[in-house]
């Protein structure tokens, strides 16, 4: 082996680690609503869902969040966040996730309303509680 490929050797195996430790993708835990990762985003409408449905209550900023994904660029984002909202209210307003934009506009305009709609208070009841497969287990 001659020298000079000897003092090469290590820096190469040193970048080569470096690359591959540097090439994975980030967690769909971080970032939450305001990610530009789909997977983040529909990740924190999961768990605000999950959530609200044990407590009945959701906090008015968690709401709001959810709206706005109701104009993310992403259709998967767009339907969970309906989904979630549909859940919570018993309503979609009218929203279809796969609407062109413009045609989408007047029912996220609805949804903003509804989410500023407010007696004061930073937590929404949801009225009714939605109901989970271990309440009806329990018998509550």
């Amino acid at each position: 082996m001659n020298a000079q490929f000897r003092h090469f050797l290590p820096l190469f195996m040193l970048g080569m680690s470096c690359l591959l430790a540097s090439c994975q993708a980030p967690s769909i835990t971080r970032g939450g609503f305001n990610s530009g990762s789909p997977a983040a985003r529909t990740h924190a409408i999961e768990v605000t869902i999950k959530e609200s449905r044990k407590t009945g209550r959701i906090s008015r900023e968690n709401l709001k969040s959810i709206v706005e994904l109701l104009n993310a660029d992403d259709d998967l984002v767009r339907f969970m966040a309906i989904g979630a909202l549909t859940e919570l209210s018993g309503d979609d307003l009218g929203y279809r996730f796969f609407d062109p934009r413009a045609v989408r506009f007047k029912a996220v305009q609805k949804w903003r309303a509804y989410a500023l709609e407010s007696n004061g208070t930073d937590v929404i009841s949801i009225e009714p509680r939605v109901s989970t497969k271990n309440d009806t287990e329990s018998g509550s």
